[in-house]
């Protein structure tokens, strides 16, 4: 069941600031691959998990390479601020030596 490109602008045209509620009509409709996308796209990991094991399996997939994406970043960003840190801490004493 899909509700095509009009019904989704549609939706996000009337829910613009509450992507939940748009979700919510999405879900209702059966239609879950535009609530996965909404999902992804605000960010909301509960919703986007749960939606997941509701639609297809390339949709789960989808959804858990995005999931796998964002755990990989985060992961890069706390690592590169170790570095940086290890980094500012050798510099320091560094010069406690001279």
């Amino acid at each position: 069941m899909a509700i095509g490109n009009f019904g989704s602008d549609l939706l996000q045209t009337i829910f613009p600031q509450d992507p939940q509620k748009a979700i919510h009509f999405y879900s209702k409709a059966q239609c879950y691959t535009p609530a996965l996308q909404l999902a992804k796209e605000y960010g909301l990991d509960n919703e986007l998990i749960h939606l997941a094991l509701l639609s297809s399996p390339e949709d789960m997939i989808e959804a858990a390479r995005y999931e796998c994406a964002c755990v990989y970043t985060e992961f890069i960003e706390i690592a590169s601020t170790y570095v940086h840190a290890h980094a500012h801490m050798n510099k320091i004493t560094t010069f406690k030596r001279l």
